[in-house]
């Protein structure tokens, strides 16, 4: 099947062709730091678009051996032959020398840090930021792993116009996804990325054609997340089984979630690597955090409903299927974690 189109004005067309150039060639200073900024900049790059600067955060050490590797974002940045800069702090001097570069536009995802008014101010065009959540909801750096252990079930992702405060920048653009009742963090991030970019590519060029503008967020309704730490993945059993199955979804893989083990006089923490929400029910004489076997599952008893545990890791040693954890620690049916 063929389409007829009318013919274009050829005025029109070089019209159309210069500008969508001048977009191409507007320069982009690109800032973040997680997998999730590198899939944006990795899109923005394979559009074409003119990033001239990529700014992250030092790398840390990590390892037995302290070694400080690279960063995916980088290592991106690098292979396309843009500079990078990773300063501690957004310095006065650090300042100066973003401005040799000479940006029109800033678009900052998962940068981790508040960038002062004298980041923000340098580009013509302003600062836009990628922030995956419905905005107002969720300001704050683990918008994501907030809203799977709120038991949403939808989110999205915002670009916003930045401004001093804390993901308090008016809104551009918004789009929502739904959140599967089994989606891991790190699979909703995966998906909220491609969202973000799909986004972002959508309205970048309207932006920079000064086509649409922006609204201020709803104070009222808005809602802080604050850092994760490796401590949250604490499990308290006497919580519902629902609740404890969202904090395993939010925090797989990083954090993890983890128990204790009273193993005869020795107490071990163990990673609950793959968990599950079952259908058995448990007698209400068994206490929370009890571990049962029933047909072949290894179940524990919580605050209301249960759990069943599929991959277990003793810190220290290497992550197992429960049955061939059970095969080398029987006693563990029956004992209570805590």
């Amino acid at each position: 099947m063929a389409f007829f189109l009318p013919k274009e004005n050829p005025a029109k067309n070089k019209n159309k062709f210069t500008m969508e150039t001048a977009i191409k060639k507007t320069r982009l200073l690109f800032a973040g730091t997680s997998p999730f900024a590198e899939k944006i900049l990795s899109t923005l790059l394979e559009e074409n678009f003119n990033v001239v600067l990529v700014i992250l955060r030092p790398e840390k050490k990590s390892g037995r051996e302290q070694k400080i590797i690279q960063s995916p974002l980088r290592l991106l940045a690098e292979k396309n032959n843009i500079p990078c800069l990773d300063p501690e702090k957004i310095t006065p001097e650090i300042i100066a020398e973003i401005k040799k570069y000479q940006p029109d536009l800033s678009i900052v995802a998962a940068y981790g840090k508040i960038l002062p008014e004298s980041f923000l101010q340098i580009p013509s065009l302003g600062a836009l930021n990628i922030h995956p959540s419905l905005l107002p909801k969720y300001r704050g750096p683990s918008p994501i792993q907030s809203a799977i252990l709120a038991g949403e079930q939808e989110t999205g992702t915002t670009l916003m116009l930045m401004d001093k405060g804390m993901d308090s920048g008016n809104i551009i653009a918004q789009e929502k996804i739904a959140i599967p009742k089994d989606d891991l963090g790190s699979e909703l991030s995966n998906r909220l990325s491609k969202l973000s970019s799909h986004l972002l590519l959508e309205t970048l060029p309207r932006w920079i054609k000064k086509e649409i503008s922006s609204i201020k967020q709803d104070e009222a309704s808005a809602t802080l997340c604050s850092m994760i730490k490796s401590s949250d993945g604490k499990i308290f059993w006497n919580k519902k089984a629902e609740e404890i199955y969202n904090r395993y979804r939010a925090f797989s893989p990083r954090p993890g979630i983890f128990s204790f083990w009273q193993k005869g006089k020795e107490l071990k923490k163990i990673n609950l690597k793959k968990i599950n929400l079952s259908a058995e029910i448990l007698g209400k004489n068994i206490a929370p955090g009890t571990i049962v076997e029933r047909d072949g599952q290894i179940l524990v008893a919580t605050g209301l409903g249960t759990i069943e545990i599929q991959e277990i890791q003793i810190e220290g040693k290497k992550p197992v299927p429960i049955k061939n954890f059970i095969n080398g620690y029987p006693n563990f049916v029956g004992s209570v974690l805590n």
